[in-house]
């Protein structure tokens, strides 16, 4: 009875420290209207619609999401954004700049993208900790210029080397079996 409890002891550590991660790549493929809902993906999206079609602008068809100018994408608990793949909509050139704000609204991560086209090429971030994320897109006089955003992926942690964690866990749990039956002989 002893060793079948202290099997299932075994069996509840390793699955209540086992690693999870939740990863999300939202790819606004399965939308049908044209404005992104509040909480799709888990994020208040305005100032967003959904373009369905394809071409260069696309990376995964049928749709992209595209938006103008100043825009959020707001979260009510903290995320990690990992990468996405952006492109401009209706020029050769943008300036892409993204703010990534904490929980108290204090500016936490900025990039700026200059040599945006209308080929959609993957950007990687890798911030954590945020709670919106703010984006200003610019043409080359200035003005105000449409953009898409195709594959979010946000909140996917770091890959973790699992079987060597294993691996150690149960060595340290047969060393302690082991030390337990050396002191029940003595």
């Amino acid at each position: 009875m002893r060793l079948y409890l202290a099997r299932l002891l075994c069996a509840g550590i390793l699955f209540l420290f086992g690693s999870t991660a939740r990863a999300a790549v939202i790819g606004f493929d399965d939308l049908t209207n044209l404005e992104i809902p509040a909480g799709y993906g888990g994020f208040v999206w305005p100032a967003w619609t959904v373009n369905a079609g394809s071409g260069s602008s696309w990376h995964s068809p049928p749709n992209v999401a595209w938006s103008y100018g100043y825009s959020f994408v707001l979260s009510g608990s903290p995320f990690s954004f990992n990468d996405a793949w952006f492109a401009t909509l209706d020029t050769d050139f943008l300036r892409l700049q993204i703010i990534g704000f904490d929980g108290y609204g204090n500016v936490i991560c900025t990039k700026t993208i200059t040599d945006l086209s209308g080929t959609a090429q993957l950007y990687s971030f890798g911030w954590s900790g945020l709670a919106a994320l703010q984006f200003v897109s610019l043409d080359a006089t200035g003005n105000v210029s449409p953009f898409t955003m195709d594959d979010f992926r946000v909140n996917e942690a770091a890959p973790v080397p699992e079987p060597a964690t294993m691996l150690i866990l149960s060595s340290g749990l047969l060393g302690l079996v082991a030390v337990r039956k050396k002191f029940r002989k003595i």
